[in-house]
């Protein structure tokens, strides 16, 4: 018994369409852009060098992750951890990467 359980969870552990630890069935794996840590470092440069357009990179992020959208509308990463729906710019603003 305790076998089969375990031999079970490698295979769900294998399968990349399987959702993550805590999400709802019956959603897809997308890949989103997000600002995260390339972005705010492209932020800062452009920060010193012009104030100005410092602004630009969250409007087109640098930063992609693979996230699992549930039906009911909640992203989650691979690793089970839950996206937060802030937006900057119309794209989604930080969060975990993996």
């Amino acid at each position: 018994m305790q076998n089969q359980k375990i031999e079970g969870a490698k295979e769900a552990m294998l399968d990349t369409n399987a959702p993550p630890v805590g999400a709802a069935p019956g959603g897809v794996w997308r890949t989103e852009q997000y600002s995260g840590m390339a972005t705010m470092i492209i932020f800062i440069v452009l920060l010193f060098v012009g104030a100005l357009f410092c602004w630009t990179p969250f409007c087109c992020p640098c930063d992609s992750r693979q996230v699992y959208v549930a039906p009911n509308g909640q992203k989650y990463t691979r690793s089970g951890a839950m996206v937060p729906a802030s937006e900057c710019c119309g794209n989604p603003c930080g969060g975990p990467a993996e």
